[in-house]
């Protein structure tokens, strides 16, 4: 995702999910299968946040962020 309110979505080693925004809304992060089920979902107060998603099985999953009336999506494969 790429954009000035979620500037970066991205999935780093021991399945751990970073979050870095431009903007100090809240948001909320939902992680859903390629099926469309939620498996995850979390709100956060900051710009910047890290959610483990060590829970989930290996797989590819899809990343929706809501801040305010935005709403971004990503793919991520763990």
């Amino acid at each position: 995702i790429k954009s000035s309110a979620a500037s970066d979505v991205y999935k780093r080693q021991k399945q751990m999910l970073y979050i870095d925004t431009n903007d100090q809304t809240p948001l909320k992060a939902n992680v859903y299968t390629t099926s469309g089920a939620l498996v995850h979902s979390s709100c956060y107060n900051s710009s910047s946040i890290v959610s483990p998603l060590s829970s989930l099985k290996p797989g590819i999953y899809i990343i929706e962020i809501l801040q305010g009336e935005k709403r971004y999506h990503s793919k991520i494969s763990l």
